[in-house]
């Protein structure tokens, strides 16, 4: 269980740092090095994987060592494990995967759309990682903060400064996810959106 715990925790420190480091370096030089970004992606997907994993295998060793439960395993009960494996442990990974991709592909079509007047290659990538740093259904108040950051940086660069530059949507993005990251699980419980956990 200590191992699961460890993984729990990089799960929120890894992308957290991340986070931050990326604010730093996107206020410093406005840019965002899409091999971080891949480097990110690729940590997170193998923090899951490990958690699963992990989860499955000593879910598997514990119910070997026990007299009724060993009777749930194959090879006398051939589905059993399987199905209760990919409910507890791989289902929510799935459905963060999905979402993570879904908008992504939300974030390139709306690029293409507006023709990188208000996204870039990078923000899309980096949607894809922030989405998958929060998970679901963290990713809901996700998208209600990361709106909310970023009218209130059109108000403020319109009307205000009078600005009429691209506005870059990827500081909103970036602090969305560390509020959620810090957060979330307050807000989900807030407004009864742990009904939606798998």
């Amino acid at each position: 269980m200590e191992t699961l715990s460890f993984l729990n925790s990089i799960k929120l420190y890894i992308p957290l740092f991340l986070l931050i480091v990326f604010l730093i370096h996107k206020i410093k030089t406005n840019e965002i090095k899409i091999k971080w970004l891949k480097f990110g992606i690729l940590s997170i997907i193998t923090i899951f994987l490990s958690i699963s994993s992990y989860s499955t295998i000593a879910t598997y060793n514990l119910w070997k060592t026990d007299p009724f439960s060993k009777f749930l395993l194959p090879p006398y009960e051939e589905a059993y494990f399987y199905g209760y494996a990919f409910s507890h442990f791989w289902q929510s990974f799935f459905v963060i995967i999905l979402v993570s991709v879904s908008w992504a592909i939300f974030l390139h079509l709306a690029r293409k759309r507006t023709q990188n007047r208000i996204l870039d290659k990078d923000e899309v990538y980096l949607g894809f990682f922030t989405a998958l740093s929060v998970g679901f259904p963290a990713f809901i108040p996700y998208l209600f903060i990361l709106f909310f950051i970023f009218s209130i940086q059109q108000i403020i660069n319109i009307i205000i400064l009078k600005k009429t530059d691209p506005i870059i949507i990827t500081h909103s993005m970036i602090l969305s996810a560390i509020i959620v990251l810090l957060y979330g699980n307050k807000i989900i419980n807030q407004f009864g959106l742990g009904v939606l956990k798998v």
